[in-house]
């Protein structure tokens, strides 16, 4: 086929070789693989969302309330095509890795925030290195993942300017 897909992401080609490489033609374990790292991410983003209620609700919201509030937008979020998209083609497994690498990174991040001190627990030089060096695997695995260090700056932006009294 003349038809072809040129993208900027140099480790795209290579993990999704490896990944051939494991799994051979066994059509049940692309899915099965996909479908576990979709899980994980929901299961994650769920973890995320509950914890952003916890730190932004101050009473407002209860635990059961958010609990339920985070299973269903994080439902909403497995279930969106976007992400089933990523699911149900083989090529496209390196978006979910990508995902879950930048979703473990959003959680370690989030669980930084100490509302109750209006501080952010800061990370040691050492870990933050270990995050980047990290962080460089879905950077180069998926163009997308470019846009996740913003992420990180108007959470962090929007918890000092609307959640800490100190301001």
């Amino acid at each position: 086929s003349s038809i072809s897909n040129v993208r900027g992401t140099p480790l795209d080609t290579l993990f999704c070789l490896t990944v051939f490489l494991c799994l051979g033609k066994h059509v049940f374990l692309y899915r099965l693989f996909s479908l576990i790292v979709h899980i994980i991410n929901t299961f994650i983003l769920g973890i995320i969302i509950s914890k952003v209620l916890s730190l932004s609700g101050r009473g407002s919201v209860t635990s059961l309330s958010s609990g339920y509030l985070a299973c269903i937008l994080s439902l909403i979020w497995s279930l969106h095509p976007v992400n089933v998209e990523s699911v149900l083609f083989a090529t496209n497994i390196g978006a979910l890795v990508t995902y879950l690498f930048c979703l473990i990174f959003l959680l370690i991040y989030i669980s930084r925030i100490d509302v109750k001190n209006n501080t952010f627990k800061p990370l040691k030089v050492r870990d933050l290195t270990i995050i980047f060096i990290l962080y460089l695997f879905p950077l180069f695995l998926n163009e997308y993942s470019v846009t996740f260090p913003f992420i990180i700056f108007f959470i962090f932006f929007s918890f000092r300017m609307f959640h800490f009294k100190k301001n």
